[in-house]
């Protein structure tokens, strides 16, 4: 039997998403009940676009269990089958960060995805021994 794995943002980054967006979207009401104008679109779309991205951001998470892989990253969710799995490698981080490391999913059909929530600065102390453990759980469950 293949132990579970699961890789979510430490509680305190966790803690700190959820507090910021309560602080920004209720600053962005109060801004819409003080100005009472035709203007309060614009703060709608941030609310709703801003509370879309701290959902995503509190749900970042990969969860590897008996049968799948699934990947919770900012702009989707997706379950991929082990026998769909290569393996699993370090690599540069995507969206354009000039820093850090990040897990890559390596499928047999040639695609790559990288898994968000392994995103971490690196000058932090702890990232390249966290990562290289999360690297060697995905790869004990892969096995």
């Amino acid at each position: 039997m293949t132990e579970r794995v699961e890789i979510r943002p430490p509680t305190a980054q966790r803690t700190y998403i959820v507090a910021f967006g309560i602080i920004w979207c209720g600053f962005l009401v109060v801004t819409i009940v003080a100005t009472h104008s035709a203007t309060s679109i614009v703060p709608l779309i941030m609310i709703a676009l801003g509370a879309t991205m701290f959902y995503r951001m509190f749900q970042l998470s990969v969860i590897a269990d008996e049968t799948e892989l699934v990947i919770r990253n900012y702009f989707g969710t997706k379950h991929i089958e082990r026998s769909e799995i290569e393996d699993f490698r370090v690599g540069r981080a995507t969206m354009g960060m000039p820093f850090g490391k990040v897990i890559h999913v390596l499928f047999r059909n040639g695609e790559v995805m990288t898994l968000d929530v392994t995103m971490r600065p690196w000058f932090f102390g702890k990232g390249p021994a966290k990562l290289e453990s999360y690297l060697t759980s995905l790869r004990a469950w892969l096995r």
